[in-house]
């Protein structure tokens, strides 16, 4: 038991993917600029910051809300996007979203998803390009966006956030009052979830229930 301690601790406090603060951008919607339906989330309260803190990163982001790979609201996309990114130089470049995709097929999803994860690569060429999903999976219409989501990303040669889709997991504590869009609770779980991921603690065994820490959709 203590060994496995020691292992949770060292994986929680020391990056294994990113050196101490490699550049990520980051590239959303309104879940990224921090929306709730009960007032705006800020500050260390936002995904990406608590996930590129808890991993040891730099960061910055541009975000647009109502928009994703396909879904378009004022000429804006995902795509659009990375044009504004300033982080040229970044080591990552990580594209999360999901809701505002759900009403298009796979086949649409897909093909922009590849789309704007080639243009990722060309527009910032030291980066390694990631997405995730951060709609809730228990959702069963997000099942199509969740898979078209993967097999874009890995068709680019991108990589696929593992267990992004799952951070919220139906769990309502994560919303806020409108039921869309995630709280500060939520917003933890996404970045627990994703921070964990760029740390490669998403898939620590636990082997005892007095080891098991469950935050957001991973076991730390």
């Amino acid at each position: 038991l203590i060994g496995i301690f020691i292992f949770l601790l060292i994986c929680v406090s020391s990056p294994v993917y990113a050196d101490n603060k490699d550049l990520v951008q980051y590239i959303g919607d309104s879940y990224t600029q921090g929306y709730s339906s009960d007032g705006m989330i800020t500050g260390n309260d936002v995904w990406y910051v608590q996930a590129s803190h808890k991993a040891g990163l730099d960061y910055t982001q541009e975000s647009y809300g109502g928009i994703g790979f396909v879904a378009e609201l004022s000429g804006k996309t995902f795509s659009t996007l990375l044009d504004d990114g300033k982080g040229k130089d970044a080591k990552y470049v990580v594209i999360a979203g999901g809701y505002n995709d759900m009403a298009y097929s796979y086949d649409t999803i897909k093909n922009k998803v590849y789309e704007t994860v080639k243009k990722a690569q060309t527009l910032y060429p030291k980066a390694k390009v990631y997405v995730g999903m951060t709609g809730d999976s228990v959702n069963k219409h997000f099942k199509t966006v969740i898979q078209a989501y993967k097999d874009g990303t890995k068709e680019a040669g991108g990589t696929y956030i593992t267990n992004s889709e799952n951070a919220l997991n139906g769990n309502q504590s994560y919303f806020s009052s409108d039921g869309h869009h995630p709280n500060k609770y939520g917003q933890r779980a996404l970045g627990e979830t994703i921070g964990g991921y760029f740390m490669k603690c998403n898939n620590v065994p636990v082997y005892t229930k007095a080891a098991s820490i469950k935050i957001g959709a991973g076991i730390y």
